[in-house]
């Protein structure tokens, strides 16, 4: 289950595991609130992330903003959610190669 941040400030730093560098490069690529990063999504998100630079961001990155979205530190991300993430991740941007 997908949850948003509650707070008064909407900005996308202030999801868990989200830090500002992050939440930097996010703004890089049109993502700059929690609302932002609910509608696109964690695997949106890390596709346009890598299409700008693909350094900038590692499946360590995808889990901490999948994490972040359902209120949990990204060490606690469930394996199955994990393995589901990196086949969606393979369809959407990456192709065959992860």
């Amino acid at each position: 289950m997908v949850k948003k941040n509650r707070g008064l400030d909407n900005s996308v730093g202030q999801v868990k595991n989200i830090g500002p560098k992050t939440a930097e490069k996010l703004a890089m690529v049109g993502i700059t609130t929690v609302d932002d990063l609910h509608e696109v999504g964690a695997i949106e998100a890390y596709c346009r992330l890598r299409r700008l630079n693909p350094a900038f961001i590692s499946l360590v990155g995808l889990y901490a903003m999948q994490a972040g979205l359902m209120g949990i530190d990204w060490r606690d991300l469930p394996g199955q959610i994990k393995t589901d993430l990196k086949e969606k991740l393979r369809l959407a941007c990456l192709g065959p190669s992860l």
